[in-house]
């Protein structure tokens, strides 16, 4: 994964053009499901990907080559979370999700269905409706 970003980065830089992103990520982002039967939102993603200035996405994709693991951090959170992922996820996994998760005292995994990697955008309503009953239920246990 290192390496292709860093090889993404160069092509980035090298062709000035979002071409790589379009190619080898945009593929990643969304899940079958979108992109069999959400074309509008397939090409709001598509749009934003080409949109992207090129120096800029390839200091992204050296940035996110570069970070470390973040496990240790997860471990030192106190803090209730949620951990979400579409099960049509390329990019990640969810026994990496449900691991992240395991990795922090007080977390929970919640998989959202037909999505992939952009599961906020790609099933808003799910979402938001996971987001909400899991701040009602922190309102619950502050009182």
């Amino acid at each position: 994964m290192r390496e292709n970003r860093l090889w993404q980065a160069g092509a980035l830089e090298g062709e000035r053009s979002t071409r790589v992103l379009v190619d080898e990520v945009l593929p990643g982002l969304v899940g079958p499901t979108t992109l069999r039967q959400r074309a509008l939102i397939y090409g709001r993603v598509r749009g934003l990907v080409q949109a992207a200035p090129p120096l800029a996405a390839a200091w992204a994709q050296r940035a996110m080559a570069g970070r470390p693991d973040s496990f240790e951090t997860l471990r030192g959170l106190r803090v209730p979370a949620l951990v979400m992922i579409g099960d049509e996820d390329a990019l990640a996994t969810e026994a990496e999700a449900r691991a992240m998760a395991e990795a922090m005292p007080n977390a929970e995994t919640l998989v959202i269905s037909r999505a992939g990697h952009l599961c906020a955008v790609e099933q808003p309503d799910l979402f938001n409706q996971a987001v909400a009953e899991f701040a009602a239920a922190l309102a619950r246990t502050a009182r």
